[in-house]
């Protein structure tokens, strides 16, 4: 594999898990796998008594998912639903 770097982006925390095996294999060959990850995940809760620590919950699943895959992310914790398609979005994302 001759890449150095991959940037996986996902709207919604697990999201990216679809992409799991491939971003697994390609951090286990010295591959820099990044998570771009866009939401907090504040609107996915299964039960609505988990509303108020769902963004938590998600927070740590996410380092667990990485230290298992060696991959690291980016999160830029824009709340679920607010995600913009703007031009001030856009150059958050390149910051």
């Amino acid at each position: 594999m001759n890449y150095r770097r991959v940037m996986v982006f996902a709207a919604h925390p697990d999201d990216e898990l679809v992409m799991a095996p491939s971003m697994a294999k390609m951090a286990s060959l010295g591959v820099e796998v990044v998570i771009a990850l866009m939401t907090d995940g504040c609107e996915g809760y299964p039960d609505p008594s988990m509303r108020d620590s769902i963004v938590e919950l998600r927070r740590r699943e996410a380092v667990a998912a990485d230290e298992i895959m060696g991959t690291r992310r980016i999160s830029f914790g824009i709340p679920d639903m607010g995600l913009t398609n703007d031009k001030e979005t856009f150059l958050r994302v390149l910051a």
